[in-house]
């Protein structure tokens, strides 16, 4: 919601008021001056948790084309609402993922075992576990994942940094938002990627508000891990303030788990 009291934006036009106002910001103006970026969408570009065909097709589409108006993006001439694209820069190749607009519902909407007294189960067991294991459930849309794959194995480039959104490491708490929530497209990624031999592969990635260097283990059984680098929040509370009072005494464990 806009400081200007132009309520929750859903049509192109509301979603350019909150970039402008965005834009008001003297030093996000000085970073998009001074700093080249690769940028990516994520959910509150149409609205919080959106996932592919919600809310509806026209306001999702409204959501990326104000991103475009306002964000560097090369445009993809075969698929005007395409945001996944790859760069090559000296020895780095990376791959920019949208993890939105192709994603099946988070298993919270999509099975109602996973509400416990209005909310979400922190810890996720029985049918909540089962639908977010279910192996039909997709994360990045059949297409990109092949994209990401194909273009990983073929990668001339020494560093192949994968920009991605929420996390790729199994955090175990509220993992619906999460690569995690998508159990089975998370371990094909991750199998992937150990079992071909593809070397020094990075995900960047953001959205848990904290900091975090993690390898993250390959759970298909191969052995190895990828690389997690989590960059932390600069205009959000940190993850402490955020977690129920029950999980954050877990926190300081989870190197560990």
């Amino acid at each position: 919601v806009a400081a200007n009291g132009s309520g929750v934006a859903t049509v192109r036009s509301d979603y350019h008021g909150k970039y402008r106002e965005n834009r008001a910001d003297a030093s996000l103006r000085k970073i998009l001056a001074t700093t080249g970026s690769i940028t990516m969408w994520d959910d509150h570009e149409v609205t919080n948790d959106f996932f592919g065909g919600w809310p509806s097709l026209g306001q999702i589409a409204d959501g990326n084309q104000a991103f475009r108006d306002f964000m560097p993006v090369r445009p993809n001439g075969s698929d005007p609402q395409q945001l996944y694209r790859s760069f090559r820069w000296g020895p780095v190749e990376f791959f920019v993922l949208d993890v939105r607009q192709y994603r099946d519902p988070q298993a919270d909407v999509s099975e109602p075992a996973c509400i416990v007294s209005g909310s979400p189960q922190v810890l996720p067991t029985g049918a909540c576990l089962a639908e977010i294991n279910h192996p039909a459930r997709v994360y990045l849309g059949a297409a990109q994942k092949a994209w990401l794959m194909n273009g990983l194995l073929a990668s001339t480039a020494k560093w192949k940094f994968v920009v991605n959104g929420p996390v790729i490491s199994a955090l175990q708490f509220l993992p619906y938002d999460r690569w995690e929530g998508y159990a089975n497209e998370r371990e094909a990624i991750l199998e992937f990627i150990v079992s071909q031999g593809v070397k020094n592969v990075v995900f960047l990635s953001t959205d848990i508000h904290s900091a975090i260097i993690n390898d993250v283990a390959n759970p298909g059984g191969s052995g190895g891990s990828v690389l997690e680098v989590v960059a932390g929040s600069i205009g959000m509370d940190s993850i402490y303030r955020e977690l129920p009072a029950s999980v954050v005494p877990l926190v300081q464990s989870l190197p560990s788990l």
